[in-house]
């Protein structure tokens, strides 16, 4: 039959001398924070804090107080001079004594070249040309929606009272209380209006009565010039 394997009886400590006592090796001692400060209380500040702050304040007063007035006074830091008295603008070549206005010779305290009187830029030969005059001619050749375009966008303007007589012309009425452009479109089994809707752009059957007695006759969007004013009849009257 198979046996246990021998194992030696363990061993009692033995003492080896006085004070010595044979034994495993002692244990490291376990890392450990820094003892807490007991006497500090919650948002108080240590005398080393307080005396790191006190330095920097110090520093700070002596930099922008009164005592800082000395390097001023003394003119040893050459950026500080600059800052805080300024520069000599004759340095800059500045006549301060002439009655003509500094800036017309003056371009930059960087530019070492005076300022030039004239622009560097030029504006290009199409600026110079002048629009070719708009005919009442060419109203007839624009689309319906261009038309639209002007009467919505140009108020009391002459080409406002243009374009509603040319939109006479191609069978649009105008409603006094609806405010709406209508057409009466011809369909098979009877005709039906439309309307010009400008928040959506776009032409859409109107599905209510329209009162026809409502509309602008071709009379009073008749383009005519009113005595001693520049604007027409037409748009004076709300086109």
């Amino acid at each position: 039959p198979s046996q246990a394997p021998h194992v030696p009886p363990a061993q009692p400590w033995r003492n080896l001398g006085a004070g010595s006592r044979e034994g495993p090796p002692p244990l490291s001692p376990p890392l450990m924070s820094p003892p807490a400060q007991p006497w500090l209380r919650p948002g108080e500040m240590s005398e080393e804090d307080r005396r790191r702050e006190e330095q920097e304040d110090r520093a700070a007063r002596e930099k922008y107080g009164l005592l800082g007035i000395l390097k001023v006074i003394r003119m040893t830091d050459p950026d500080l001079n600059a800052l805080a008295l300024g520069m000599d603008l004759t340095t800059l070549g500045l006549n301060l004594n002439s009655p003509e206005c500094l800036h017309a010779t003056f371009a930059s305290p960087w530019s070492d070249t005076p300022a030039r009187k004239d622009p560097e830029f030029c504006l290009p030969p199409c600026y110079y040309m002048n629009p070719p005059q708009l005919k009442t001619a060419h109203l007839q050749k624009f689309s319906l929606e261009t038309l639209f375009y002007i009467f919505f966008n140009m108020p009391r303007d002459t080409l406002q009272a243009y374009a509603a007589a040319e939109l006479y012309n191609r069978g649009w009425k105008y409603h006094r209380e609806l405010k709406a452009w209508f057409a009466l479109q011809e369909e098979e089994g009877g005709s039906r209006w439309v309307c010009f809707d400008p928040k959506n752009w776009e032409k859409v059957y109107y599905m209510h009565p329209v009162d026809s007695g409502l509309f602008l006759g071709e009379d009073d969007v008749r383009v005519k010039m009113a005595p001693g004013a520049g604007m027409p009849e037409a748009a004076a009257q709300g086109l």
